[in-house]
């Protein structure tokens, strides 16, 4: 967790320099006004502390539990890969200046994420006016109940952020690895794709049971 969010700080805030642990889990883990600047942001830093420390008991409490927070082991899910990361597949939208971006995230929960991105350019886009992104059943086995046809929407909107109120580049889907999706365009072909699928070790188990073959 700590180099993911000192990531994030020296993304976000790169006039800040963290005092410590606290400093950098307060400005990795919150999204401030961008608007800000090192005056407010430290003006901010300094109410958090004297909350923590009243909340908490006192400045040791909270100095380790910022410390353990941030050497904990995490997954992270939704933040935007970095340039030629090679965990990233691209699909190209034949008739179109878009292409699919996928990228892993948590692999225990078998989460994947996808955005658009210009295939000019490479640069993250907002989802493109026209676009909609289903879930459809298995191609192998359509037949089969509960998979789909159903609407996907972003991460952001799932929040109820408006499309105007979501900065560009920033949106982004929260799949699932194997998911079958149809990527619909007005007055264009559909479009349909896999996620990836990461091997496992073993089956999931539902609990202790007698499996017949």
């Amino acid at each position: 967790a700590r180099e993911l969010h000192l990531e994030i700080v020296r993304e976000n805030h790169p006039e800040m320099t963290p005092r410590g642990d606290f400093d950098v889990l307060m400005l990795g883990s919150h999204d401030l006004d961008r608007e800000w600047g090192i005056e407010e942001k430290s003006e901010w830093l300094s109410q958090m502390w004297e909350q923590s420390v009243r909340d908490y008991g006192s400045a040791e409490v909270v100095l380790q539990h910022a410390r353990d927070l941030l050497d904990s082991v995490v997954e992270p899910t939704g933040r935007k890969p970095r340039p030629n990361d090679p965990d990233v597949d691209i699909l190209t939208i034949p008739n179109d200046e878009h292409s699919i971006r996928l990228w892993p995230g948590s692999f225990t929960e078998a989460l994947y994420c996808m955005d658009f991105i210009k295939k000019s350019t490479g640069q993250a886009v907002n989802v493109p006016k026209g676009f909609t992104l289903w879930l459809f059943p298995e191609p192998s086995a359509p037949w089969l109940q509960g998979s789909g046809p159903v609407q996907l929407i972003s991460l952001e909107r799932s929040f109820h952020i408006p499309p105007e109120k979501i900065h560009e580049g920033e949106e982004k889907f929260v799949l699932r690895d194997g998911m079958t999706c149809v990527l619909c365009r007005t007055g264009k072909r559909d479009v349909r794709f896999t996620v990836p699928r990461r091997e496992r070790s073993q089956e999931a188990e539902y609990y202790d049971m007698d499996v017949l073959n």
